[in-house]
């Protein structure tokens, strides 16, 4: 017979279950109500949970706009896969990524630049590049990049299920979401030959059952203007289902010919975002 303590701790342990599948099965609603937000039909999330990752195109507000959506399972849990997209522990599977550097909203950017394989004149110009966003958010970008991050954060519909956090990140840092976590990012990548620095910010609010992990590439020194990201994850059936939302801004894909640059440039964007994505993913298995 069980007694004292410890049967009130089972029955305690008890009467938290229905609490829990309850909880994950609003999670899971929550999932199926973005994916058909995202034009994701029921057979299709069926799939996605099944293993296939699956891609949408997503309407663009701008001439120089590629935006689109791929939906991938995760065979990891939730905690698991938002520490490794907050972080930034995925850019490793990347061969064409270097010198990365991740750091929180209250340390010191002082050191980040100066391994960078920039000269010192340069690296004062991509420090300051990010003081001036750390200070004054979109506003503090130089060019057009702020103006089209906040385009693409107005579009993203799945931030609208945390109502708040969009604002959080169009008046950053002078408002912030309860719970919400920033990294910020400075590294290097290879890009068609040619090295390209990036500065990144990212922002997370994490829940038991779900999270929502943005970013925004406020600087990139080419080939494109500046991308917004938004991984919304939920915990599903033996891992993570993931709408990886992907919006990139490019003069290339503007002017004459629009229309025509507009779908190859898309769909060679969502190509290369899910064969991301099953790369992270078998990376993770191991």
């Amino acid at each position: 017979m069980i007694k004292g303590p410890v049967k009130i701790c089972l029955a305690a342990c008890l009467a938290l279950l229905p609490m829990q599948a309850s909880a994950q099965a609003s999670a899971f609603s929550t999932a199926v109500a973005v994916g058909k937000s995202y034009g994701f039909t029921d057979a299709e999330i069926e799939k996605i949970l099944n293993g296939d990752v699956l891609a949408k195109d997503l309407k663009e507000g701008s001439d120089k706009e590629l935006a689109g959506v791929v939906a991938v399972w995760l065979p990891n849990p939730l905690a698991e896969y938002a520490d490794v997209a907050l972080e930034g522990r995925h850019l490793k599977f990347d061969s064409s990524i270097r010198s990365v550097h991740v750091w929180k909203r209250d340390e010191s950017a002082d050191a980040v630049f100066t391994d960078l394989r920039l000269d010192a004149s340069q690296q004062a110009i991509l420090k300051g590049r990010y003081e001036a966003y750390r200070k004054n958010g979109l506003s503090g970008i130089s060019g057009s990049a702020g103006e089209l991050l906040g385009l693409a954060i107005n579009e993203t519909r799945s931030l609208g299920r945390l109502p708040g956090y969009a604002e959080a990140l169009l008046s950053f840092p002078a408002d912030s979401f309860p719970g919400m976590e920033h990294r910020f990012f400075a590294y290097e990548q290879e890009t068609d030959g040619k090295p390209a620095f990036i500065l990144s910010h990212r922002a997370a609010v994490r829940g038991e059952h779900d999270a929502l992990i943005t970013e925004q590439r406020y600087y990139v020194s080419q080939p494109y203007i500046c991308r917004f990201i938004a991984n919304d994850c939920f915990e599903v059936r033996g891992g993570t289902l993931v709408f990886y939302v992907s919006t990139v801004f490019t003069d290339q894909v503007a002017g004459f010919g629009s229309t025509l640059k507009h779908s190859v440039g898309r769909r060679r964007m969502l190509a290369t975002v899910a064969a991301n994505l099953k790369r992270i993913r078998e990376q993770l298995k191991k």
